[in-house]
């Protein structure tokens, strides 16, 4: 990878990482993961690897798919799956942030996080 990739991939960690802090997460990149292993953002209940690439198939068709069908207050979701492989959840990230902020308000009910607007439900 050359270097301009890795500085693609550093700033997108980033700006992950400043999503999270400004939502009310204490989030950091984890610096070490190349030579300790581990996710690019770790979280207590969340392990986050960061992946940007100019092209990563037809996930975004599949996706404007979902949005365009999905009504007024549903979230729209593609569930797939290789030959082989574990099935895989594609969404927009702020709307996986909602749910993330719901599950982690009902962990630590003490905690605000900032993409809670009104009291939190159950997921």
């Amino acid at each position: 990878m050359g270097k301009a990739q890795r500085t693609k991939g550093h700033q997108f960690e980033r700006d992950i990482v400043n999503l999270l802090k400004d939502r009310g997460y204490q989030a950091a990149r984890n610096l070490t993961q190349t030579r300790d292993s581990g996710g690019d953002i770790s979280l207590p209940r969340w392990l986050i690897e960061c992946k940007r690439y100019a092209a990563i198939g037809k996930v975004y068709q599949w996706l404007d798919q979902a949005i365009a069908s999905a009504s007024g207050i549903q979230k729209p979701i593609v569930v797939a799956k290789a030959d082989r492989k574990d099935e895989i959840v594609i969404m927009r990230l702020s709307d996986f942030m909602e749910i993330m902020d719901v599950v982690e308000s009902q962990a630590n009910p003490h905690t605000v996080y900032k993409g809670l607007e009104k009291a939190p439900t159950t997921v």
